[in-house]
């Protein structure tokens, strides 16, 4: 789609809208990144994504309430002699709970998109442990 239609569609203004329902600044973040789609079969997955979600949200809450942006810790993981603060350490915590959260809720329902996808949600449980063990949670 060239950038003359994105602009009739007032497509910045929707990505902006999308940035304002989302419950974390990463998804914020990852909503102000989207590009439109080209292909069908892409375009009809991701609906029924949508849809799928839409079907959970009017049965439960996902468990997010922890969701964080974990970004900059992990960039300053990669900066030599650079360490994190104990801020740091507990956003991390709370992201790997989220992750175990979100692999079991999505396990429990069984069958869907999302429920393939959240397999591939990598909880490392090693982690977690020596980071609760470190800070005397």
């Amino acid at each position: 789609m060239d950038k003359d239609t994105l602009q009739d569609l007032e497509y910045n203004k929707i990505l902006h809208i999308l940035k304002g329902l989302c419950v974390s600044s990463l998804g914020g973040g990852l909503a102000l990144e989207l590009k439109p789609l080209g292909d069908i079969e892409e375009i009809g997955r991701r609906l029924s994504q949508v849809m799928e979600l839409q079907g959970i949200l009017k049965e439960s809450d996902i468990p997010i309430h922890l969701l964080k942006d974990i970004r900059k810790p992990l960039r300053r993981l990669k900066k030599e002699g650079d360490t994190l603060s104990t801020a740091d350490f507990m956003i991390i915590k709370d992201a790997i709970e989220t992750a175990e959260r979100l692999k079991g809720f999505f396990k429990d329902r069984a069958e869907g998109l999302l429920c393939r996808e959240a397999e591939g949600l990598v909880v490392p449980k090693a982690l977690l442990i020596s980071i609760k063990d470190t800070f005397d949670e």
